[in-house]
Parts: C-alpha cells; sequence; structure tokens
C-alpha cells in the first residue's frame, strides 16, 4: 500500500491586498483543499509555513484556521504537521497544541536546539505504512548560534551547510523509514515572487539544499510563493503560495502531491484553481480605451468577481479618464483597488508658488484640484466631506 501527503504553504490567512479582504478566496480554497484530501485519500497534509499574515491575526482569520482543522478532523482521514514561518508567531501558534494532538494534528513553533527529535514525528496510516517528518520551523541568526554552542560548533555564517549536516548527523536516530523535512526561509537560488524579501542569514542569502538532500528523503518548504522544484533527486521544492497575494504574482499555484510506495517516494504537482483574478491594467492616454478593452476580453470566469490595478502614462492630469475608466471596470463587474498615473515631469515644472501660504484650508484644496485635473468646477460630494473634515477637526479643537 501507499502512503498519500499532501504539501503546501504560505496561507497568510488575514491577509489584505490595499484594504481589500481576502477572506473569501482563503475560504474558498480550503474547502476545496478538504475535498482534495478526501478524493486523494490522503493520510498527511504539510503545511510549511505563513499560516497566518501576521503574528496575531484578526479573529475571522482565527475562526477560518480553527473551522479548516476541525473539518479536516470530522470529515477526512488525514493527518497534519504544521510549522511556524516569518510572518507566524510561534508561540501562538503552539498554544492550543495539548487539545489538537490528540486530533493528530502537530505544531511546531519554534526550532528545537537541543534534541531535534522532539521535532521528528513518525505517521502511519491504516495500512500501517509509515513515514517521518522532522519539522524545521523559521529561525533566526541567534538560534543558529546556540545550535552552534551546544554543538561546539565554530559557526561564521558562511558554514551553516556545515553547521545543520553536523546537527542531523549527531543528533537524529537511524533512519528506519521514509524520512521528509518541512522547513520556512530562503534556500537553493530560489526566485521570489512580488510578496517575499531575500533573507540575510549573517550575510548569507539562502541555505545550501546538500546537507538537506543528504538526511531527507523530500524536502518541503515554504516561504517563496512561487511554486520551485530546487531539486529532483531527491526533491528539494517549494509548494508557493496557493493563491497570488499580490498583482505582480503572475505564476500559476500548485499544490504537491507525494506518494510513499514500497519505501520510493514519487511526486506530482497539482494545479489550485484561481478563486479570483488579480490584474494588472497598463494603459496610455492616447490608446486607454482600445487598450482597457483588450485587456478586458476573453476574461476568464471565476467564482469572486476580479480585483484590478490600474497604471495609466498621462500627458496631463485628467479626472474624466479616471473616472471613464473606473466606471468600464464597473459594468465588467472588476473591482479597482488602485489606480497609479504617471505624468511626464515637466507637468509641474515652474508652478512652484509663495502664494499657497494666503489662501484658507477650503481654498487650498480647490486650488490643487483645479490644478492637478484642469478643471474649474470641484465635485460638491468632495467639497461637502472636505467641509465635514475641517468642522469634525475644529470641534476636537475646541
Amino acid at each position: 500500500m501507499a502512503f498519500r501527503i499532501l504539501h503546501s504553504s504560505d496561507w497568510h490567512l488575514g491577509k489584505r491586498l490595499y484594504k481589500s479582504e481576502r477572506l473569501d478566496e482563503q475560504k474558498l480554497f480550503l474547502n476545496w483543499l478538504i475535498e482534495e484530501i478526501k478524493i486523494q485519500n490522503i493520510d498527511l497534509l504539510l503545511i510549511a509555513g505563513d499560516i497566518f499574515d501576521t503574528p496575531f491575526p484578526p479573529t475571522e482569520a482565527l475562526k477560518l484556521y480553527f473551522e479548516f482543522l476541525r473539518k479536516i478532523c470530522d470529515e477526512t482521514k488525514a493527518q497534519v504537521i504544521l510549522i511556524a514561518g516569518n510572518h507566524d508567531s510561534g508561540r501562538f501558534l503552539e498554544a492550543p497544541v495539548p487539545f489538537l494532538k490528540e486530533k493528530s494534528i502537530h505544531i511546531l513553533g519554534q526550532i528545537p536546539i537541543k534534541d531535534p527529535q522532539d521535532a521528528l514525528i513518525r505517521f502511519k496510516n491504516s495500512q500501517n505504512d509509515e513515514v517521518e517528518i522532522m519539522a524545521l520551523p523559521f529561525f533566526r541568526n541567534h538560534e543558529l548560534e546556540d545550535m552552534a554552542k551546544d554543538l561546539n560548533f565554530e559557526y561564521a555564517g558562511d558554514n551553516i551547510g556545515e553547521l545543520f549536516d553536523m546537527y542531523f548527523t549527531s543528533k537524529l536516530p537511524q533512519k528506519t523509514c521514509p524520512r521528509l523535512i518541512m522547513g520556512h526561509h530562503q534556500f537553493g537560488l530560489a526566485e521570489s515572487e512580488g510578496s517575499e524579501l531575500t533573507l540575510s542569514i549573517s550575510g548569507l542569502h539562502s541555505i545550501p539544499c546538500e546537507p538537506f538532500m543528504k538526511h531527507f528523503d523530500y524536502v518541503a518548504l515554504g516561504h517563496i510563493h512561487r511554486p520551485t522544484v530546487l531539486k529532483t533527486s531527491p526533491p528539494v521544492i517549494y509548494s508557493g503560495s496557493p493563491i497570488p497575494w499580490r498583482f505582480s504574482e503572475t505564476s500559476k499555484k500548485y499544490i504537491f502531491s507525494i506518494t510513499v510506495e514500497n519505501a520510493k517516494l514519487s511526486y506530482e504537482k497539482q494545479l489550485v484553481p484561481v478563486f479570483r483574478k488579480l490584474i494588472r491594467i497598463e494603459l496610455e492616454q492616447d490608446h486607454w480605451e482600445s487598450e482597457l478593452k483588450e485587456c478586458l476580453k476573453d476574461l476568464e470566469q471565476t467564482p469572486l468577481s476580479p480585483f484590478a490595478e490600474v497604471h495609466i502614462k498621462l500627458k496631463a492630469p485628467s479626472h474624466k479618464i479616471t473616472e471613464q475608466v473606473r466606471e468600464q471596470l464597473k459594468e465588467n463587474n472588476i473591482e479597482l483597488l488602485a489606480y497609479h498615473s504617471e505624468l511626464p515631469e515637466t507637468v509641474y515644472e515652474g508652478k512652484a508658488s509663495s502664494s499657497w501660504r494666503e489662501l484658507n484650508l477650503e481654498d487650498l484644496l480647490i486650488s490643487h484640484f483645479k490644478e492637478k485635473f484642469k478643471t474649474d468646477e470641484i465635485p460638491n460630494d468632495l467639497s461637502e466631506s472636505f467641509k465635514e473634515l475641517l468642522s469634525m477637526a475644529s470641534k476636537e479643537d475646541t
């Protein structure tokens, strides 16, 4: 028989795009994942860090997380192991461990310095097939220094590979079944995509893969949002995020399905459905209508209406074009989250004046609006809202 595993990471529950919630997309993904676990008869789910987007996530994100874990327990036979990423609080994640461990949900929030066997967990399925998972949560440089001190190893930053090789060699028991490791860091030469910055640890921009490949049959990674296979024998793989978190994230999203059969491991990637399109639109003033029409042509239908970010090159400020773009997107059931206009540098040359010092705040708004949008009229709703804000500020001052 076979032991079946799913590898995912970087859920970032509670994350926003600009000011817009992403919980609807995250809920659709988690519901889809539950169904895949059932269909594929999964024995074990690996979640390689960044469960949440912030160390102390909002209530709605926590509800989504615990509801997912409840469904895993009630509706599937899958066991779960997850680790903290750089966005998570390891201690916060570990708080409910006494309750969740009884449900075969294992959480590692901090790297075990003295005894990695505390993070080496053996899993067995209903056919008595076994695998071991080593959990390596996100770590910081001071933790590596503590590890080196415990091993009497002279750690210099650029020998991090040797440090981990000694850590695994001296601390782990002999392997008696397939052994995998989960980590959340920058490994090899993985290419980040949009949402994650390259990390630097004592001058290192990445951790070498080789010491991990020497000791483990599969290295399941999180942190990089682009799905990436760094090595194939044995596999070293970033599953990537299941949802694009920024408009700059353009790659397709996957989870990785792992099968261990007769002590041999194989894997394949599985496409995650698109629950909401993120559309980055680039326009120029002279052709913006035809360019926008082309961008919206044959747009893929998704369960949730798309979000859009518009970048437009203007020859001069134009409030009219801004409103027309917004209206056309609205007609196509697309929500505009950001509008960036780019003007030639010469537009504002010679406009500076000290006369603004003589104007009151309301006159300043009118002057600025006329200058920026080349119009003699300011919208009534904008003017009234500004007056209301001035009135509120005046009351607070008194």
